[in-house]
C-alpha cells in the first residue's frame, strides 16, 4: 500500500486475513483482482461470520437481553455478495471453477446469483439443483451455527 500498488497487496490482505480487504477491493476498484482469489476470499469471509456468531453466542449465554434477531438464510456474506454484484468484472465461470472444490461456497454463491440474475446462473441451475437435492440443507444448517 504504500507504494501504491494495492492490486498487489489484495493477496497478502487475504492471507493476513486483514478485515478491511472488502474496504480496500471497494476503495481502489480491485474487482478484477478479486477474480482469481474467490475462494481465498469467501473463506476468509466465512471465518469472518463464524466468529461473529460465536461472539454473539457468547455474549447471548451471558445476558439474554442481547440476543439479536435471527439471521437472514439468504445472507451468504460479504464476500458472495461482492462476488455476485460484480460479475462485470469477476467472471461467474471464474468463480464456479474456484469454489467447485467447496461444495458449500459453491452453493451459496449460485444461490445469491440466482437470486439477483436467475439468467446469470442458469448455466448451473442442474447443479445447482443437485447440490440442494443431496446436502444443501445440511450446509445451511452447519453455517448458520
Amino acid at each position: 500500500m504504500s507504494n501504491r500498488q494495492p492490486g498487489k497487496a489484495l493477496e497478502y490482505y487475504l492471507r493476513l486475513r486483514r478485515p478491511n480487504v472488502f474496504d480496500l477491493i471497494r476503495e481502489h476498484n480491485l474487482f478484477t483482482s478479486v477474480q482469481d482469489q474467490a475462494l481465498l476470499l469467501v473463506d476468509f469471509d466465512q471465518e469472518l461470520i463464524a466468529k461473529r456468531r460465536a461472539a454473539e453466542a457468547e455474549a447471548v449465554a451471558k445476558d439474554p437481553a442481547k440476543a439479536l434477531p435471527p439471521v437472514n438464510d439468504r445472507d451468504h456474506g460479504a464476500a458472495i455478495k461482492l462476488l455476485v454484484d460484480h460479475t462485470h468484472s469477476i467472471p461467474v465461470q471464474r468463480v464456479v471453477q474456484q469454489l467447485s472444490g467447496r461444495p458449500q461456497y459453491l452453493f451459496m454463491y449460485l444461490d445469491a446469483l440466482y437470486e439477483k440474475d436467475a439468467d446469470l446462473a442458469s448455466d448451473y441451475s442442474d447443479r445447482q439443483v443437485s447440490m440442494h437435492d443431496s446436502d444443501a440443507s445440511r450446509w445451511a444448517h452447519k453455517l448458520s451455527t
